[in-house]
């Protein structure tokens, strides 16, 4: 299918050797992070989040359902848009400096 992908990390997520990879090798300068829990709370943790775009649907969560961010630390943001689409709530929000 010639999909890129890279390698960053043996038993966990180098998330600096990552994005070093995907600038130099891959040529990625803007990254649309749409993980699962893990590897959203890796880049987390790593501080490699400058905005975050959240959707709040009407939905009750299952108890199988996984954190939007696994061992997650402390992070700011500021709400800078918020919008209604539908009944769903689109909010934008980008790390406060």
């Amino acid at each position: 299918m010639e999909i890129p992908f890279i390698i960053a990390g043996k038993d966990e997520i180098d998330v600096d050797f990552a994005l070093f990879k995907l600038k130099n090798i891959i040529g990625c300068e803007t990254l649309l992070l749409e993980g699962g829990s893990i590897i959203n709370g890796s880049f987390q943790r790593a501080d490699a989040i400058d905005e975050l775009s959240l959707v709040v649907s009407p939905i009750v969560a299952d108890k199988n359902d996984k954190p939007l961010f696994t061992d997650s630390i402390s992070s700011n943001f500021e709400l800078i848009k918020s919008e209604n689409k539908n009944g769903n709530l689109i909010l934008n929000y980008k790390r406060k400096k």
